[in-house]
């Protein structure tokens, strides 16, 4: 199941409400999720990371920002087509039935941190969310306690800056690019 995943649906969510998505899910078992809403004249989009994993033929689906667990039953239909329905899901569905099919559209890479390692500009990490600045802080800096959040724009590109103190009191930088969405969806 890991890889570049593409899916959509109608009025199962919300009758009237349409909705895509792009799922990469890393064999290290974390995904990102970036979801596109559109309502009669109204489109809005969104981005969701957390864990996924498979046991006893169920698929779960773990969200960093709300905590809450997904449980689906799938069935591979073919190496690039797994048809999903819903169990157990966090948020309300028109349909109790809510099923949806994923098409494998590529293989999932993971930026090495020796290439992007957030320590100034040029080697920013480019991210989605806020939610995956502090998930990439919290991963990579143990014991780290947040210190300030900025704002900073270079060469036409915009960033976040988190600086962060140190189990010994040193503090460290780290930089975000967040082009992709600032100022996107408000």
């Amino acid at each position: 199941m890991a890889g570049v995943w593409t899916g959509s649906e109608k009025d199962q969510q919300i009758d009237g409400l349409s909705k895509s998505w792009e799922m990469t899910r890393m064999d290290d078992g974390t995904y990102t999720i970036n979801f596109k809403f559109t309502q009669g004249e109204m489109t809005d989009s969104s981005q969701a990371v957390g864990d996924w994993w498979t046991e006893n033929g169920k698929y779960y689906e773990f969200h960093d920002y709300d905590g809450k667990t997904d449980v689906y039953s799938y069935t591979v239909l073919d190496p690039k087509r797994v048809k999903f329905k819903s169990e157990k899901i966090a948020i309300g569905m028109e349909n109790s039935e809510y099923e949806f099919i994923d098409t494998k559209t590529g293989n999932a890479k993971k930026e090495t941190i020796t290439e992007k390692d957030g320590s100034s500009y040029e080697n920013a990490i480019k991210i989605g969310s806020v939610p995956q600045e502090y998930q990439y802080v919290r991963a990579n800096c143990t014991g780290c306690i947040l210190k300030s959040q900025s704002l900073s724009v270079n060469k036409g590109r915009f960033y976040d800056i988190i600086i962060v103190t140190k189990p010994d009191g040193s503090t460290k930088s780290y930089y975000f690019d967040i082009t992709s969405f600032y100022g996107k969806g408000f």
